[in-house]
């Protein structure tokens, strides 16, 4: 991955709806069947993104364990991915120091063997 796809994903990251997401219930909103586990939900801002309830959808309960599997997904993004970016800095780091490192280690070598 490219700096430049990093940096894309680290501004939206820092443009979305600020505090920790979960899964919580939308109580207020009637159209929803309250089941505790319909929204994206903010500590900051409240409902983020609400289940839809589709009346033709065949198979009810496999939508609604494909729904909660996305629900799920989406709340924790909003904390796994600055950790995810953070790895992948401190990888970037560790790569970059063991390159030194090994020219370094090349040098000493060649030194030692034209001497």
């Amino acid at each position: 991955m490219d700096n430049e796809r990093i940096a894309a994903i680290k501004i939206r990251c820092a443009m979305a709806t600020p505090g920790n997401w979960f899964v919580g219930g939308t109580t207020n909103l009637s159209h929803l069947r309250h089941t505790g586990w319909d929204a994206v939900v903010s500590e900051d801002r409240g409902v983020i993104v609400s289940r839809a309830v589709y009346s033709n959808y065949h198979d009810l309960d496999e939508y609604d364990l494909q729904t909660k599997a996305d629900i799920e997904f989406i709340a924790n993004c909003k904390q796994d991915v600055p950790l995810l970016l953070e790895e992948i800095d401190r990888l970037n780091k560790y790569i970059q120091n063991q390159s030194q490192n090994s020219q370094k280690l090349a040098q000493n070598l060649l030194n030692l063997i034209s001497d």
